[in-house]
Formats: structure tokens, sequence, C-alpha cells
């Protein structure tokens, strides 16, 4: 591995399109490359670069420069960290300072390597566990091979401790580790205890692949199932995705993500072959979080466990992504269950349910999506129009279950059923009148007459090729009932489709 002695060096070693093909997906069209801007949303690629000279533009947003600053604004990191990044990107390392450190960088550094060292102490304490220890039985019980704890970086924290010793034979300060949430100060005498005791610890990872905090697994009877380190300068639990730093490449390259509500879902799936999950960190999926997968994804699956917690999770989840511009789909697990125990039922196989781009990922007719709204604002109205429609013309709407609930009275729990009613009510922006309602369902009828006639004209070809002459005449009058009915109809507005 190279050292980089400067700035110009670094920039010297990077494939600049390569770099930003990381975020964005670019198009050659001659010395400039164009793709969708991952700082605003668009739908018209506005964002370039320029292949000779590296620096990038957005002519919708007007964010321009190079391609530290690029990493600076999207990885949302200093100077400092952006060069670092690159340069770990070039197989480099900087022997360098580039750029001022703003205030507080040193203390944030501070904590981050004793985290690390942390992180280094309760891996070894897992490697160094005998086979039939308890850490090694419920690794075994949970289907954890060493592999996977490797790779992810697992780690022990045994009942009798040890971090704080290791950490002050390292140099440490037992004020830094309490700061860094690794201990606490407890009773008058102003001891330090360890947080972390008896417990499978799962490292948690910032943007930028920094071990910045802990999640850890009770082994014995404990009443805190899990516990997470506490929020300090360099861990908010609101800015992470559990296991995003392995997997964004993967999320990137399918541009879907799944999220999951724990560390050990999302470790079934990672080691079922779906290296595109993330796990929100024991909170209600945030603002923040979601502008995060943003920068990967374009839809999220949502597969959180089956339980009341788990819906009630689910639903809160559902704004915070729609404002992202996200397309969702829920996973539906049979009732109780986790992604977890499903996968692990699976016996190495994969379930399809976590790997498919959902079919309907809300590409909705504007027709459908005003029944909808009209059901919402005129109840009794659309409640008439929606069965007055035939059973048929019912059973082909995309929205139907949803629609079947607002019929008979009922509000919309399911979450797939509640992720429809927020994409529309947010996303839709016909105005629902009891005027656009009528023309909505004379638009469907319409489509749905349509649909039929395209069918009868390929019986009738069929029946003329065959000289069927008496069922040429049925289908005949048919095709002239429907054309008729379709004149009607048609003086009403058509259907349009929105994405």
């Amino acid at each position: 591995m190279g050292s980089i002695r400067n700035v110009q060096e670094l920039k010297a070693l990077l494939d600049p399109v390569a770099i930003y093909g990381d975020y964005v997906r670019l198009q050659r069209r001659g010395r400039r490359a164009f793709g969708l801007c991952p700082f605003h949303r668009e739908k018209t690629p506005s964002f370039s670069v320029d292949v000779e000279s590296g620096l990038f533009y957005c002519f919708g947003c007007h964010k321009g420069g190079d391609l530290i600053q690029f990493i600076q604004e999207i990885e949302a990191c200093t100077f400092q960290e952006a060069a670092e990044l690159l340069a770990g990107k070039a197989g480099a390392t900087l022997s360098f300072h580039p750029g001022k450190s703003p205030p507080g960088t040193d203390k944030k550094e501070t904590l981050r390597k004793v985290i690390k060292a942390a992180e280094e102490y309760y891996r070894a304490c897992l490697e160094g566990a005998a086979p039939g220890s308890p850490v090694q039985q419920y690794m075994k019980q949970r289907g954890i091979d060493s592999a996977t704890a490797a790779e992810l970086g697992l780690g022990y924290a045994p009942p009798g401790g040890g971090v704080l010793a290791a950490l002050r034979r390292g140099g440490a300060r037992v004020e830094d580790a309490a700061e860094a949430g690794l201990v606490f100060e407890k009773g008058r005498r102003g001891e330090y205890r360890e947080r972390f005791r008896n417990r499978l610890m799962f490292p948690i990872l910032d943007n930028m692949g920094r071990t910045v905090g802990f999640g850890g697994r009770t082994l014995g009877d404990d009443s805190a199932k899990y516990l997470n380190s506490p929020e300090n300068p360099v861990f908010q639990k609101r800015d992470l995705l559990y296991g995003l730093s392995w997997t964004k490449d993967e999320i990137r390259k399918t541009r879907t993500a799944v999220f999951v509500e724990g560390y050990m879902d999302f470790l079934a799936l990672y080691r079922a072959g779906f290296r595109n999950a993330a796990a929100t960190l024991g909170t209600s999926l945030t603002s923040a979080q979601a502008a995060l997968i943003k920068r990967y994804a374009d839809r999220v699956l949502l597969s959180y466990d089956s339980d009341n917690a788990g819906l009630e999770a689910a639903r809160r989840a559902i704004l915070p992504l729609l404002a992202q511009g996200l397309k969702i789909h829920i996973v539906k697990l049979p009732a109780g269950k986790d992604p977890d125990e499903c996968i692990g039922k699976m016996r190495g196989k994969k379930d399809e349910r976590f790997a498919g781009v959902p079919s309907k990922a809300y590409s909705i007719p504007v027709s459908e999506q005003l029944l909808v709204k009209g059901f919402m604002k005129f109840p009794d109205q659309a409640a008439r129009l929606y069965e007055g429609m035939s059973v048929e013309l019912r059973a082909r709407l995309s929205v139907r279950s949803l629609l079947e609930t607002m019929a008979r009275g009922g509000r919309p729990e399911d979450p797939e059923q509640l992720a429809l009613l927020a994409f529309i009510e947010h996303g839709c922006h016909e105005t629902a009148s009891p005027e656009a309602l009528k023309a909505a369902v004379r638009s469907l009828e319409v489509d749905f007459l349509k649909s039929r006639q395209r069918r009868i004209s390929q019986q009738l070809k069929d029946a003329s090729a065959r000289k069927d002459s008496s069922l040429v005449q049925i289908l005949t009058r048919e095709m002239m009932a429907i054309a008729s009915q379709v004149r009607d109809l048609e003086r009403g507005s058509g259907a349009q489709t929105v994405q």
C-alpha cells in the first residue's frame, strides 16, 4: 500500500467517473457524463461530470466542485475524512493532513480510537472463547458461523468484563471510555463499571466504515435483551443504519434495500445471501435514515416483525420513505414471526419474499387514485359508485384490497394498505371533487370495456378464420353494444397513468 503526499497525487490515482459512478448511474456523452443528481429529487438527469477534469456540476441545484467536495457533500464528512476515504479506494494511505480540522475533530478521533480498541478486545474474546462456552453455544443455536462472525466483526463481552483494563493498558483515559459509552460512573466513590457484560457484541459502523458504537445481545437473563451504546459525539442512532457499511454496494447495484428491525434479522438475511439489507437501531425509522438509504436505493422492502409492534413500526416508516420519493413494498411474514425465524426455516434456501422487486412498485392509474381519494373525502358517493361497478371490473383494480376495506367503512390497518394510502394521499396531485370522482369511475369503465373489445376482436378473428358464421354474428353484436357504451362514457375524461 503506497503513501500519498498531496491532493494532486491522490486525484491522479483515481478514476473520477468510477468514483462518481458509485453514487450516480452515469451515461457518457462525449467528454461529459450525466445522471440523476443525488442531492435533489429530479426526473431528468442534470448532474454532469467532466471526464477530463473530474469536476461535477448539477444544472438543477447548482452544486459543483471536485471529487473531494463531492464526497464531503454526499457522505457528510470533513475534507480530511473525504481524502482518507478516496485514498482507501485507491489502495493507499495519506501521509499529509489536508485542510484545517473543524472544532471537535480531535475529540471525535479520540473517541473513535477508543471504540476501535474496544472492538478489537471484544473480537479477541470471541475468538478465544471455548467451544462449549455460552457465547459459542448461542452462536451455534442461532446458526452464526465463524466466517460470518469474522466478516461482520462480531465480538464477546465476558461476564467479568475486562475491556476497561485492556483500554488502560493501551493508554486510553477512563474519561474517554465513559464518553464513548463503554463504561459508566456508579456509586459515590466514582467507580466505573463496564456497560457491556455477558453479551454477543455487534459493532456499529458509520457511513465511512468506522466503528462508532455497539449493540449487545444478552447471553443470560438480563431484562434488557439488547443494549446499544448511548449517544455521544460520534454515535447518533437516528443517523445510522446497522449493516449498511457492508451492504451499500449491493443496494446501489440492485437499487433495492430490505429494512429489518434488528441485528439478528440482518444477520439472518446476510448469511442467507441477501446482501442488500440494513437495520434500524431499535428506534423508529427517521427522516435522516430515509435520506441516507435514498443515496443508494429507489425502493425499500419493509420486513419488520409481524407482531403488533412490528406492524406499528412499518406504519411509522412509510411517510419518511415516501418523503424521499422511495417506492415501498411490505414483505408479509407469517403471524408472529420475524425475518430471522423465516430464514431459519428455509434451511439455506432463499426466501423469495426478500429477493423480488415488487411488481406493483406503485404504478397506479390516476383514476384509481382519485377513487381512493374520493373515499377519503366523499365516502358515501364513492361507495355508491364503487358498488355500481361490475364484479369483473372491481377484480381488475390494482388497489382493490384497499378499496374493499374503505367500501366496508373500515380503517386500513394492514401496512401494505397504509403504504398505498399514504402514497396516494401524498403523491396524487389531482383534486378529489364529486365531478372528478364520477369522471374517474367513467374512465375505469371505459378502460375495462376497451379491454373487452380487444379480447372480443381477437375472438372474432379466430371465429372468422374457422368460418363459424353464427359465432361471428354473436361477437359482432357484442362488439357493437360495447362500442355504443364506450361512446356514451367517453363524454367524460379518459384514463392516465402515473408512476
